[in-house]
């Protein structure tokens, strides 16, 4: 799996406390990396939250669309870039099984048709940081997205969308994206799914 330090699922407020290096941060243009193609869910959510961080904090955040390899090549990108709080990454649930499996080919059989297990699945997005990033820029980062989606405008927009903000802790939205790898890690094994190169 990609090296990644989880950020927050559109994440609930977390206490920070100001440091050297975050006293420093956003003396530079922040990029926020999307693996897909603008106009996309996944797109627009990320420009949704990331107006709404610039305009509470005054940061520059510039969105690049780096889509590819369902979205490995954006993820790789942001993996290694350098852990100074600069970068960060919108991942969506495929994600989660890009770390056993990699895409797409029509000749590879759905769950059902693999005869594997029955599952239960959605999709989710999730911001993360190169790992190494310091702690208290990705809890900074944490809180001010948690404020924007806990806004009512942006909140109405997501729910008229069938978006549901989700609340959490940057240790739980590690531990929701360890436990999402790992049910798909079983779910591709038990149905034998693999790619062909």
């Amino acid at each position: 799996m990609l090296n990644l330090l989880r950020l927050a699922t559109l994440a609930a407020a977390l206490a920070w406390t100001a440091g050297a290096q975050a006293q420093a941060f956003s003396s530079k243009p922040i990029k926020w990396i999307v693996p897909y193609t603008p106009g996309g869910i996944t797109d627009n959510v990320t420009r949704v939250v990331t107006q709404r961080v610039q305009e509470q904090t005054g940061w520059n955040i510039l969105v690049e669309n780096k889509p590819g390899a369902n979205s490995i090549l954006g993820a790789d990108l942001a993996a290694k870039s350098p852990p100074d709080g600069y970068t960060f990454l919108t991942v969506i649930a495929a994600h989660a099984a890009n770390a056993t499996l990699y895409a797409g080919a029509p000749e590879v059989p759905t769950m059902a048709e693999a005869g594997g297990p029955a599952l239960e699945a959605s999709t989710w997005v999730l911001f993360l940081a190169p790992a190494g990033t310091p702690q208290e820029i990705v809890n900074r980062m944490s809180a001010e997205v948690a404020k924007a989606v806990a806004a009512g405008d942006i909140k109405g927009r997501f729910e008229a969308i069938g978006i549901e903000p989700v609340g959490n802790t940057a240790r739980q939205a590690g531990k929701f994206l360890d436990d999402e790898i790992a049910k798909w890690s079983k779910v591709i094994k038990a149905a034998g799914v693999k790619v062909e190169p």
